[in-house]
């Protein structure tokens, strides 16, 4: 019998809604997202998956710790766009390229390279 080790459930406290058309979410079911953290365990997170009631589109709902199509945690890609030396990351350096890469998807989706609460950041400067 296979036992699952670092196996967390995530479940929001507060009602969400549709972010397409700001309907209410109904909790149709729930799957498995796996993630690396900082110290390069692999995670497996069970999400809840929402559907929307006025357009009927399938939501997950997914943690901070997590950015979306993104294997790794969000606190080790904002580490190496940041630049912050502080933290290591447990990922191949082909990866960390692509995530450093100016002009790439984190800058193009509004995620630069000033702090996170950074004034200049706020201004997409």
């Amino acid at each position: 019998m296979k036992t699952l080790k670092n196996v967390f459930f995530v479940k929001s406290a507060e009602q969400i809604p549709c972010p397409c058309c700001n309907g209410p979410l109904e909790v149709i079911g729930s799957r498995q997202r796996k993630y690396i953290n900082g110290l390069g365990e692999q995670i497996i997170l069970i999400i809840r998956r929402l559907c929307c009631d006025n357009c009927k589109r399938v939501h997950h709902e997914l943690p901070d710790i997590l950015v979306p199509y993104k294997r790794y945690g969000s606190e080790s890609i904002e580490a190496v766009i940041t630049g912050d030396t502080a933290l290591t990351v447990t990922a191949d350096e082909s990866t960390i390229n692509r995530w450093g890469k100016p002009g790439g998807r984190f800058e193009s989706a509004g995620i630069n390279r000033h702090r996170v609460g950074d004034e200049r950041a706020l201004r997409g400067r």
